[in-house]
């Protein structure tokens, strides 16, 4: 697996598979790379699929105690910049949408020709105001114990955690991803977690997402145990050019979980970010 090194002298592990325009994968939170193994098998004969593993997580080095995912932001504009990658494709699941919105608030923007993102809010914590972020209604003091928990008993959170993954109802089914899923997490730095977690629940895109003039693709799973569909109709709603779509039977992976039409879908959004927005119903 090719290492960039980065300029504090970490380095970031990532897959490169096949040629063609870029479809750079971004996963989630205690997750890796290799959570986009169905799309590498099913793209790379048509675009060039790159998957990064963040910082503290896979083969990557581990955060500092400082570093959130402004860091790992940092770290995924140097790795477009390093394989001098354009007309690139970012595909986000979770926590790498939102890495995703801090890489188009920055240098990178112009090398940018579409996003994905991955049934995630662009505010976790919910309020009064704010009804569209996790389920479970996190606010700042329940965030801070999830922390807590994360560093106190790692092995013990990702059991917890990770079968909120899979579709709600289709647990027993989907036993086998859950199974792979956890062997993932626990891979994963504890340390490094419970800080990119403090970092996403203090992350707020509701207003710099108003100007987010790139083609986006939301894939959004119906049976979602983290955010419900109110989510996805404000972002389809907010963002300038947008749509959404939703997956019937998945939950908050879409692309594991029903790879074969979230992996058609991809494709044609790749082929033509703007050509496939232009295809859903006007907003109103």
């Amino acid at each position: 697996m090719p290492e960039l090194r980065l300029a504090d002298g970490a380095t970031l592990a990532y897959g490169d598979a096949g040629t063609g325009r870029p479809i750079l994968f971004l996963h989630g939170w205690a997750m890796s790379g290799a959570s986009f193994g169905p799309q590498t098998t099913a793209l790379a004969g048509r675009f060039r699929v790159i998957t990064p593993d963040f910082r503290g997580h896979g083969g990557s080095t581990m955060l500092s105690p400082d570093q959130g995912l402004d860091t790992l932001a940092a770290d995924i504009s140097r790795l477009i910049r390093a394989l001098d990658l354009n007309d690139v494709i970012l595909c986000g699941w979770s926590m790498g949408a939102m890495v995703g919105w801090h890489c188009l608030g920055g240098d990178v923007a112009g090398r940018i020709a579409g996003l994905v993102v991955i049934d995630m809010t662009p505010r976790i914590v919910s309020d009064a105001d704010w009804p569209h972020g996790l389920l479970t209604g996190h606010d700042e003091d329940a965030a801070r114990r999830v922390a807590q928990s994360v560093r106190d008993d790692w092995a013990g959170y990702c059991s917890v955690f990770v079968p909120r993954i899979v579709a709600r109802g289709l647990d027993r089914e989907r036993q086998p991803l859950i199974d792979a899923l956890v062997r993932t997490a626990a891979g994963c730095d504890s340390d490094s977690m419970a800080n990119l977690w403090l970092a996403m629940v203090a992350q707020d895109f509701r207003l710099s997402l108003t100007a987010l003039a790139v083609p986006t693709l939301i894939a959004h799973g119906a049976r979602s145990k983290l955010y419900g569909p109110g989510t996805s109709a404000w972002l389809a709603l907010t963002l300038p050019l947008a749509g959404a779509v939703e997956f019937r039977e998945s939950g908050h992976a879409p692309h594991l979980e029903e790879p074969e039409r979230f992996n058609t879908l991809l494709a044609d959004f790749a082929a033509d970010p703007a050509g496939l927005i232009g295809r859903f119903e006007p907003k109103r």
